[in-house]
């Protein structure tokens, strides 16, 4: 039964399972769509130590619990109770929690949301559109869009790639233009950068940055 859910959901992720439809719950003042799920496998290697997991050395140790937020299903926003495997170590005496690619550590919105909010922002679509478009808080995706900003920032891009896709975004009232420009590599779809200003004189100083010989 808990397959046939989340493949009716479309959610195919390794060691998660939807075990349960809850129904409709009030949340926030709003009518949501509720699931139940958890989260478990046996772990190769402690995440605290390293030690690899021979003759027990890694024993499950109970469950954490998170709701966390899966986007609109049926037009509707829809939470899901997980219940994460929690780890107990015997060679470090610590415990850690079972991860997925379906969220981060210490979040409570699923990757898919947050890609979708990408996809969005690279739109010409403000911040408030995207919340309202994704039942998120306009918060949530300002959030979202300074972490991605950061994370690109992070990586130094000194080649630019062959074919590049861009767009413009409406952004916040904070920057200098009312637009933002964003880039990416159109074969692969990865973000390189999230510039605030997309006026021309800006643009130009920021690729002339690069050399002739990349620009061309």
């Amino acid at each position: 039964m808990c397959n046939d859910i989340s493949e009716m959901l479309g959610i195919k992720v390794k060691n998660l399972k939807i075990t349960q439809n809850l129904g409709l719950h009030v949340h926030k003042n709003v009518k949501a769509l509720l699931y139940e799920g958890q989260l478990t496998y046996h772990p190769g290697a402690c995440s605290c130590c390293g030690i690899k997991n021979d003759a027990h050395l890694i024993i499950k140790h109970g469950f954490r619990k998170t709701k966390v937020y899966m986007g609109l299903i049926f037009e509707r926003p829809a939470y899901l109770k997980l219940k994460k495997q929690r780890f107990y170590c015997k060679a470090c005496q610590q415990t850690f929690t079972a991860q997925t690619p379906y969220i981060q550590p210490r979040c409570t919105i699923s990757n898919e949301v947050k890609r979708m909010m990408t996809r969005k922002l690279s739109k010409v679509i403000s911040e408030k559109d995207v919340a309202e478009s994704l039942c998120v808080s306009p918060s949530t995706v300002h959030r979202h869009l300074k972490e991605v900003s950061d994370s690109v920032k992070t990586q130094a891009h000194h080649i630019l790639p062959e074919h590049l896709a861009f767009d413009e975004f409406k952004s916040t009232k904070d920057v200098e233009g009312a637009m933002s420009f964003i880039y990416c590599d159109s074969v692969t779809h990865d973000i390189i950068d999230i510039l605030p200003d997309r006026r021309k004189h800006k643009l130009e100083a920021y690729f002339l940055k690069f050399s002739r010989k990349q620009r061309e």
